[in-house]
């Protein structure tokens, strides 16, 4: 009987220690869930607000202050471009796409190209409804070297489509990106 109580008393113990390590042992793999915010970052303002630009005509958007930048996750900072494009014809036709060269100077320099997508249809040379099929949308990923700690960007916009003209407004262009809090 004794080795009975002795032989339960050493399982008991035994389990013990093993639910003890266990859980100390989860408790220190475990991680903090994190959470994912994204932010937006308007430009303050833009050289051609409103304005047609045709085919090498630049027009530049600047960002006064970029420090909210500094939390970005890399890889998740991308420009947001929104736009009217269309026929350089009477009326201004629609569904027409284009295509800018684009320019970003901040901590260095990048130069890219994208296209202002117009997923508009039919495509039509002339409009007998000037405003309508105009609306076109792009965005493009932002290299860190570029945005890294930096205080401000410059991104300068050239058309480089020949049958096109675009036009934006200050809010036109939007920084987005993902912080982690």
């Amino acid at each position: 009987m004794r080795q009975f109580r002795w032989a339960l008393f050493l399982l008991v113990g035994l389990v013990a220690i093993g639910v003890t390590a266990s859980t100390v042992l989860a408790r220190s793999h475990t991680t903090k869930a994190s959470t994912y915010w994204n932010n937006a970052i308007p430009a303050s303002g833009f050289g051609a607000d409103g304005a047609w630009l045709g085919y090498g005509q630049a027009a530049t958007f600047t960002f006064n202050d970029v420090s909210g930048l500094y939390g970005a996750m890399d890889g998740s900072v991308y420009l947001n471009f929104s736009g009217l494009s269309k026929s350089i014809r009477t009326g201004g036709g629609s569904g027409y796409t284009t295509t800018l060269r684009v320019t970003v100077t901040g901590m260095g320099t990048t130069t890219f190209t994208t296209t202002l997508a117009n997923a508009w249809k039919p495509h039509v040379a002339y409009s007998n409804s000037p405003g309508f099929g105009w609306a076109s949308y792009a965005s493009a990923g932002l290299p860190g070297y570029v945005w890294k700690g930096a205080t401000s960007l410059k991104v300068t916009v050239t058309p480089v489509t020949t049958n096109t003209l675009v036009s934006f407004e200050t809010g036109g262009l939007v920084i987005g990106f993902i912080t982690v809090g």
